[in-house]
Parts: C-alpha cells; sequence; structure tokens
C-alpha cells in the first residue's frame, strides 16, 4: 500500500512538471511566435531586426510594412536614424516609408532633413507639391531702373525655402521690398564712386542677411550694374 502511494504521488508529481511545462512553451509560444513573424516579414523587406526589438514592435503595435520597408532604406543607406524614430513617427500618423523615400529622392537638397520631412508628412503635405515646385529658381529683374543720378540693372535668382513653416512668399513683394530698399539707400547715398557703390549694395544692402532674415528665402545668385542717370543731368565730369 505504501510502495503504491508513493508511486501515485511520484506519477502526480510528474503530470503536474509536464503541464506546468506545456504550459510554459504555451506561453512561450504566444509570446515569441508573433516575434519570429516580424523577423521573417522584417527579412522579407530587407531590414535587419534583433529578436528583442521585434518583440518590442509586437507589443507597442508598430510592425507595420511601412516602418520595416522604411528601416530597410535606413540600413541600406546608413542614415542616422533610429528604429524609434520610425516607430514614433508610425504612432503619430505618419508613414515612415515615404518620408524615407523622400530621404532618398532629395538627398541633393542640403536643408531637408529626417525631421523636416517627418513634420511635412505629419502635416499632410505631398511632398512633389510641397518640395519641387521650389526647386526651380525664380528670377527678379530691374532694367535700367532710375533711382536718381544712378540707373540699376539688377538680376537675381532665388528659391522659396521648403518646409512646413515656410509659406510662398509672392514674387511681387520681394520685388517691392528689393526696390524700397534701394530706393532708401539711394536717397542718403553721396559718393560718385560706381564701384564703391557696387561694393556696398552686395555687402550691406542686398547682403545675404538681407535675402535671409527679412526677405525668408535663398538667394542663390545675383548681378548688380550701375550707371549714371543721364536723364536728371548729373555729368561727372
Amino acid at each position: 500500500m505504501g510502495k503504491s502511494t508513493t508511486i501515485f504521488k511520484y506519477n502526480n508529481r510528474m503530470e503536474i512538471l509536464i503541464l506546468l511545462f506545456l504550459f510554459i512553451v504555451f506561453i512561450a509560444c504566444i509570446l515569441i511566435l508573433p516575434a519570429l513573424v516580424i523577423l521573417i516579414r522584417a527579412k522579407r523587406l530587407n531590414a535587419q531586426l534583433t529578436i528583442e526589438q521585434a518583440f518590442s514592435m509586437k507589443i507597442r503595435k508598430t510592425a507595420s510594412d511601412n516602418v520595416l520597408k522604411g528601416l530597410a532604406i535606413v540600413q541600406e543607406n546608413n542614415f542616422k536614424i533610429s528604429l524609434d524614430e520610425l516607430e514614433t513617427l508610425q504612432l503619430a500618423g505618419g508613414d515612415p516609408y515615404k518620408v524615407m523615400e523622400a530621404m532618398i529622392n532629395y538627398s541633393h537638397i542640403k536643408s531637408l532633413n529626417f525631421q523636416t520631412l517627418l513634420a511635412m508628412n505629419l502635416s499632410g503635405l505631398d511632398f512633389k507639391d510641397a518640395i519641387e515646385k521650389n526647386l526651380n529658381g525664380q528670377e527678379i529683374k530691374f532694367e535700367k531702373q532710375a533711382f536718381g543720378r544712378f540707373l540699376i540693372d539688377y538680376d537675381v535668382i532665388y528659391h522659396n525655402r521648403i518646409g512646413v513653416s515656410q509659406q510662398d512668399i509672392l514674387k511681387e513683394e520681394i520685388e517691392k521690398k528689393i526696390y524700397q530698399r534701394l530706393l532708401n539707400f539711394f536717397m542718403y547715398w553721396e559718393g560718385d564712386n560706381l564701384f564703391n557703390i557696387n561694393n556696398y549694395i552686395k555687402t550691406n544692402v542686398l547682403n545675404n542677411e538681407f535675402w535671409d532674415r527679412i526677405l525668408c528665402v535663398d538667394m542663390k545668385s545675383q548681378e548688380l550694374e550701375i550707371n549714371f542717370n543721364k536723364k536728371t543731368g548729373y555729368n561727372k565730369s
């Protein structure tokens, strides 16, 4: 009787251990199998993940194709963008894949970076419309424009800035500001040396600070030629 009781208890313990083992395996499958599926999907989309990253993505529910395809672009091009940043963009309602595609397509534009593209994406802006229309430079010309004793020939090419907070500034508004700035300058200028006038305008009147901080556009090139206005009756000699 005693021996049978011992065998019975032993069998019960074994059954409990087996059930406990099966339960652990079941829980592990529930937790790990989805992460393994994410790893397989990532591999198919050419993205590299660790099991820990896949597990975290499962918990945060960020394992979308857009995140994985975006990660593949990051890894292929060695961009300094983390998986966490792509997941944050996804959770905020953005599209990591579109943003990373834009990083590739517009890599030649130095003023564009991940944060700018991210903000544009979250704001619902279309990259093609918001970026490409500003790639072609705008041109403003003054031909024989009179400013008192002087005639100005002026040709400038500029670009509107790209970004969520940047609005296209009307060409007419920029032209008015340039004209007014030159008008104010010539009202108080007393010298007659054309070379000095030209140099002063480029370095102090229509300089980079004027374009950057006042007009808020990017000036690419400008040409300036100054001559005396014979109609005013001014004769240097």
